[in-house]
This record gives structure tokens, sequence and C-alpha cells, in this order.
């Protein structure tokens, strides 16, 4: 059983609150295997970590914002007269929030002159107990949950930081993939008390920097993907099997080899081209439909520039998920939609990029979630509500 008390939910998002930022993570494509590995370096009971998009047209806020910036310049630019009537220079062109005018107003050309998708990150840590580790008792509900990776994702303005919540009523939005779609507001406050959006505007080709398989030599480290023995009955054979697409084969695993030898066709109906997007947003209607990758398939390479800018594609007029599930020294990646279709055409792609690997169908609660997620009843607010979710 976990203890309630031991769980924490976050967000990750911009630490200053600048909403033009594109934080992105260098070296390009390493982000998700670094982030298995700090996963299995810090090794909690429990770990969720879920990736929210779709494609959005902040435009209009975002040209808006840029006037009322390059209207402060002006205001900066032009002397102010003293007491004796006199021109004389402005204190506020000695502010940062004038020295950085420019880039900020460079920064939003670039988001209106991109496809723009917003990105939500979030999701839920199960630290080890005290009882666990030291064999005595305590609360670690004040603990935070310290992930560099995610504080090494920056640009000139502003880097992401991650901020840590204990309402247990949090869990039903990670259940339902909900994340934070109007960001209106912030734009308006960014002027004045600016806040945190709880979720990033990116140009479609930043998305690349959080959303990929893990790649390179990292792979060879990362104990928590290896294959565990190979049951065919887990899943009572119910699983979708895609085939080979434009993008690298899976290295040379001996497991993996072990596979593909064992399937010897690939139905092609599931190799159809991706749906184009449509301009229409799309909202859920509460459903989201999820897949689990059975095996993740070990890439030695990374990516050509080519193919990785391909990726600047994954968004949708529906929201997509990309997850990462860390329970018990394994780690699983899912993908979802928020429409069926939509998300074979998102597995689609994917195999378009990487090449052949497996789905399993997952349900809104991973099985992995059932277990963890049986919380002592010493909490009977926090348990019973978790629990009321759960059925």
């Amino acid at each position: 059983m976990i203890d309630p008390y031991h769980t924490l939910f976050f967000n990750v998002t911009l630490k200053n609150g600048h909403i033009m930022s594109r934080p992105r993570y260098e070296p390009e494509q390493e982000f998700i295997g670094n982030l298995i590995h700090e996963l299995e370096q810090k090794d909690p009971d429990f770990a969720w970590i879920q990736f929210i998009f779709q494609q959005v047209d902040y435009s209009r806020q975002l040209m808006m914002l840029k006037d009322e910036l390059l209207s402060f310049k002006k205001f900066a630019e032009t002397p102010e007269a003293n007491g004796k009537g006199e021109p004389r220079r402005r204190k506020e062109l000695d502010s940062e929030w004038y020295r950085t005018v420019e880039l900020r107003c460079k920064k939003i050309d670039e988001l209106i002159s991109s496809h723009q998708v917003l990105l939500g990150i979030q999701g839920m840590w199960v630290e080890k107990s005290e009882e666990a580790i030291q064999g005595i008792s305590g609360s670690l509900r004040g603990i935070p949950i310290e992930l560099s990776i995610f504080q090494s994702c920056k640009d000139e303005l502003d880097s992401l930081a991650i901020f840590t919540y204990r309402d247990p009523r949090v869990l039903l939005e990670l259940v339902r993939r909900r994340f934070v779609t109007d960001i209106s507001c912030y734009f308006r406050k960014y002027s004045g008390s600016r806040m945190e959006s709880p979720s990033l505007i990116l140009a479609a080709e930043d998305l690349g920097s959080y959303v990929h398989l893990p790649v390179g030599n990292i792979t060879d480290h990362l104990a928590s993907l290896l294959p565990p023995s190979f049951d065919e009955e887990e899943h009572n054979g119910e699983f979708t099997t895609f085939g080979v697409g434009s993008g690298l084969k899976y290295g040379d695993s001996k497991y993996a080899t072990r596979r593909k030898e064992d399937q010897s066709s690939i139905p092609d109906p599931l190799l159809l081209p991706v749906v184009e997007p449509q301009t229409e947003i799309k909202t859920s209607k509460g459903n989201f439909y999820l897949s689990r990758m059975k095996t993740i398939p070990q890439i030695h390479q990374k990516l050509d520039a080519e193919a990785f800018s391909r990726l600047k594609h994954l968004p949708s007029p529906y929201p997509r998920s990309f997850e990462l599930l860390y329970n018990r020294g394994r780690t699983s990646l899912l993908v979802g939609s928020a429409d069926d279709r939509d998300l074979e055409a998102y597995k689609r792609f994917l195999v378009s990029i990487y090449g052949e690997f497996e789905f399993v169908k997952e349900s809104a609660i991973p099985s992995c979630m059932r277990i963890v997620l049986e919380l002592d009843t010493v909490n009977l607010t926090s348990s019973s509500h978790i629990h009321k979710i759960l059925s």
C-alpha cells in the first residue's frame, strides 16, 4: 500500500512566466532518454509523466502582446520632463524589461510565423517512504520533486520549473488527460501581475524536443527499458503490430530480432497515409484512447535532420498524449488521443519515423496504476476520492 502522504502531483511550466519563451533541450533527441535515466537514478515507487499537446492558434493574442511591448518601448524611449521642464532620460531604459523587449518581440514573431502547439507537462510522483528507506515513519509531503532534466530546458528568456501539488483531485485530471487549453488570461496579465501559464505555447518544430523515442548511445544504459521475459499470454494476444516505416529500424537486440522473426506479416490497413490535420480545433468529449508500446525499439543512432524535422507534424486538432510510466524499475511508454481514429493516425506516424514496434490497447488507468493507487485508508478523504476515480 502507498501512503498518500508520499504522493505528489506536479506541473512543469515556465519558471518566470515569459509566455513567448520557447525552451528546448540540447542536445536534440536526448531529452526522453535522459529523463528515463534520471527516473532510474531517483527510483521512485511510481512516476507518471504526461506530455499532452494540441494544435492551437494564438496569433491574435501574440500580436496584441507584441503591440503592448512595443508601446512600452516607445514610452521608455520618450524623454520625460523634469521639474524645470527640461527633458531627461527615463529610468525605464535601465530596466530588464526594456533590455529584453526586442528579444521578446522576436520570439513572438517566430511563433506567429509558425504553426503553434500547446504543450502541457504534468504528472504524479510517489516517493519511496521513509519506512522503506530507514525503517522509521514520517511524512515526505514537503520534499520537492527534483528532476534536473526539466531545468535544463531553456532559451534566452526563460527555463522550465516543476510546481508541485498535494490535492488528490488532480489525479482525476491526469486520468482524463486534461490540461489547460485556454491561456488567454496569461497574455492579458503578462505586463502586470504576471503568472506562470500551466501550458507552454511552442512552435510545432519545438515539440520534437520533448516528444520522441529514446535514441542514441544512452539506450544501452537504460535498464528500465530492457524487455522482461516475453509472455505471449500477458495480454491474451491482443496487440497491434505496426510495420516498418521510412524511419530507422530498432537496432540489433536479440529480443527485437526474435520478435521480428515471429511476425511473418504486417496488416496492410494500418499502413495507410497519416490523416492530414483539419483546421478546426477539436475538444475532448471525455474519452481518451490509449495504447502502450509493448516493446520500445532500441535505436542506437539519432534520426537524421530530415526525419527529425518531420516530428513537427505530430500535433493534431485533437489533444494527443505521450506518457512515461515508471513502476517497479520498468518504464512504459503510452500514446493517446481524444479521438480513436486520430490515435491510429498518431501511431502510424510514429512508425513512419522510427520503424517497427508493437502497441497494446491500454485503459485510461493502466493496470500497474491500479495496484499503485491502492492507497492507505488512513487518509479517508484522499483515499475515498481516489477509489471513486478508479471505480
